[in-house]
């Protein structure tokens, strides 16, 4: 039987050049948030709210992102390649801090950060999203958070 995650370090290695440990880092570090992730047991859980993540994970995974960036240098396909990543992230990211049910008062700057993250991303590359994600993409009213 083959091991998935080393199908996922063979690919990062071979699709994402020298940004690839830090791709692979990245990808298996949301693959063991899921994995020992308890959010799947709550009464009102839902896979779109992304309870699984952890703020901090997000946070993690920006740093992991940003550092394979930088490691693209000048090459366009690869920063593009990373980019895609870097949007599914801030969407991810995005997403999870609409869902929120704890008070954190740094919640509003980050999915602030997240959205320009996502705009930018979208315009200076291109990428398009499906309308009705792009719909939930849109600057919140101020968060009503207990």
């Amino acid at each position: 039987m083959t091991d998935y995650r080393q199908v996922i370090r063979d690919f990062c290695h071979a699709f994402y050049g020298a940004a690839g440990p830090d791709l692979t880092e990245y990808y298996l570090s949301m693959d063991r948030a899921i994995l020992a992730s308890e959010a799947g047991k709550r009464t009102n859980y839902h896979p779109n709210a992304r309870w699984e993540l952890s703020l901090e994970q997000l946070a993690h995974g920006d740093v992991l992102l940003d550092r394979a960036l930088a490691k693209a240098g000048n090459d366009e396909r690869l920063k593009q390649r990373i980019d895609l990543v870097r949007l599914s992230h801030a969407i991810l990211k995005h997403v999870r801090t609409q869902n929120e049910t704890t008070s954190n008062q740094d919640l509003q700057a980050i999915r602030q950060t997240a959205l320009e993250r996502e705009n930018a991303l979208r315009s200076d590359s291109g990428f398009v999203v499906k309308l009705p994600t792009a719909k939930s993409l849109q600057p919140a009213s101020p968060l009503n958070v207990p």
